[in-house]
């Protein structure tokens, strides 16, 4: 990466985060994931290549931070929803429990936020197999091996653009949201 793509890319990130100059955008892996019907989906293909993402990780029986993540992206869905240049914006939640979350779990996860979680609705839960979901957690810097640990952070990029940047999942509607315009923009 050049130093001037580099500065490019560090711009984009909120304040806070700049200080953490050595970050750089994950290269996403080309791995098949499934989503909470079952459908297999490629990561940087079909998921990343034209369109907006949000990323974010999580476990369906997390009782600490996923919660509150997943209520502050269900705020960020119905606020993207609301603004017509933003609908395109695709949430991506992945687990980090692929033992225990399978798609009928996070099918029933999806529903006991209130999610409609589908592609055309503008969100996926995505599990698949171990060694899949190992090569996505480390283009993200995620460790896996205690699921709780796992970052309460979400990546927001345009691949096709190649604009990225990431920020606390539990911000603020309107932080997340202006993330999300930075690197739509």
């Amino acid at each position: 990466m050049t130093m001037q793509r580099r500065t490019a890319l560090l711009a984009l990130l909120p304040l806070g985060a700049r200080a953490q100059a050595q970050w750089s955008p994950p290269q996403l892996p080309d791995v098949t994931l499934q989503d909470q019907d079952g459908r297999a989906w490629r990561l940087a293909g079909e998921l990343a290549a034209a369109q907006p993402i949000v990323v974010s990780f999580m476990f369906t029986s997390c009782a600490a931070a996923c919660p509150p993540q997943t209520a502050a992206l269900r705020e960020l869905r119905r606020a993207l929803d609301a603004d017509a240049a933003l609908r395109e914006v695709l949430l991506l939640s992945i687990t980090v429990d692929p033992l225990t979350d399978g798609p009928a779990q996070l099918s029933a996860y999806a529903q006991r936020y209130g999610i409609a979680a589908a592609r055309d609705a503008g969100w996926l839960f995505l599990t698949g197999e171990r060694a899949a979901l190992a090569r996505t957690w480390r283009a993200f810097g995620v460790d896996a091996s205690i699921r709780e640990a796992h970052p309460s952070l979400v990546w927001v990029a345009h691949a096709a653009r190649e604009r990225w940047t990431r920020t606390s999942a539990l911000n603020a509607t309107p932080e997340l949201l202006r993330a999300v315009r930075e690197v739509v923009a």
